[in-house]
């Protein structure tokens, strides 16, 4: 059956723009890409079973040097569990040269298949000792995983974050409590200056603290 998508209206030169990070802005060829994986993104929140076309997409950014396309589908990879072990294995051979935001996410990919076996308990504990990786981006994503199996302590730990960690550390932390803060609209929708723009992009796609180890 023919799958209705949502329209996005997102052109390659705006994605330029949003991508043009700290660092090395995002390439055309790239951008054009971010359109296709947006709308994957969606499908994968709602649980939709990927087709071959969508699951080659993902092998495609996988091979890319943009740390935007391998976050996105990192992030897809983790959250589609054992349907894309086949993928999963490919993480592997992403080098350190796609940069520590995109090795965060990938890092999280890697770790999902082993802890598909693991009680909660030890997820926690997982989670937790990620929390305290070098890796900055990894810290604040291990703690919105954390607060997926244990709300209570992740949310501790990204108030930690917020309080004694580097400024754009703690403006990533603060983000990611008011995200989660559902009650306080007025503070959750309040401006804060961004880590980079290639994060926030990735944020601006994925939009979801949610974590699955199917």
């Amino acid at each position: 059956m023919t799958r209705a998508f949502p329209l996005f209206v997102f052109s390659a030169a705006h994605a330029v723009l949003l991508c043009s990070a700290v660092g090395k802005p995002m390439d055309s060829k790239a951008a054009e890409k971010l359109p296709a994986l947006r709308l994957l993104v969606q499908e994968v929140k709602s649980g939709v079973s990927l087709n071959d076309k969508e699951l080659a997409l993902l092998q495609e950014c996988l091979h890319q040097s943009d740390p935007v396309l391998v976050a996105v589908a990192a992030w897809c990879i983790e959250r589609l569990g054992s349907k894309a072990d086949e993928l999963q294995a490919k993480l592997a051979n992403i080098p350190p040269s796609v940069g520590d935001m995109a090795r965060a996410f990938v890092t999280l990919a890697q770790e999902s298949k082993r802890l598909r076996s693991y009680s909660n308990e030890q997820r926690i504990a997982r989670y937790a000792e990620l929390t305290k990786d070098s890796n900055p981006y990894l810290r604040i994503e291990a703690a919105k995983a954390l607060t997926t199996v244990d709300p209570v302590r992740g949310k501790s730990v990204l108030s930690e974050l917020a309080r004694k960690e580097d400024k754009q550390t703690q403006i990533d932390a603060k983000r990611a409590l008011r995200a989660m803060d559902v009650s306080d609209q007025e503070t959750a929708t309040a401006k804060l200056p961004y880590r980079d723009e290639q994060y926030e992009t990735v944020l601006s796609i994925v939009d979801d603290s949610s974590h699955h180890s199917k």
